[in-house]
């Protein structure tokens, strides 16, 4: 069964992102921040500055594919590098990255 379940999720990360599942990929960003990283104050956040996170999520993933086009595989984790960030600029620590911080500090969020 586990060999069943690594070959769809090989399969299903190999899919092409679409662009009507960015507002989606919004509430993964908040939700991963909150259970994984126990951050609470992802309502300081607003959706529309968490899209721009994502979207830069997407440029990453989509940088990595010599066709151009990001796949779920490479997104899911270049938005949870941005959650890491995110959480990481709100704590102060260097280990920023400095284009997720540039997107909090330039909408007076840090």
């Amino acid at each position: 069964m586990n060999l069943v379940n690594a070959l769809i999720k090989h399969i299903t990360s190999r899919f092409t992102v679409r662009p009507r599942t960015m507002p989606l990929m919004v509430k993964y960003l908040k939700a991963y921040m909150e259970e994984e990283r126990n951050f609470a104050g992802t309502h300081l956040i607003p959706d529309s500055v968490a899209l721009v996170i994502v979207q830069e999520a997407y440029r990453r993933a989509a940088l990595k594919e010599k066709d151009g086009r990001a796949r779920y595989g490479g997104f899911d984790s270049e938005v949870e590098r941005a959650a890491d960030s995110v959480v990481a600029a709100f704590m102060n620590e260097k280990d920023v990255d400095p284009r997720i911080k540039g997107i909090l500090v330039f909408h007076k969020i840090l």
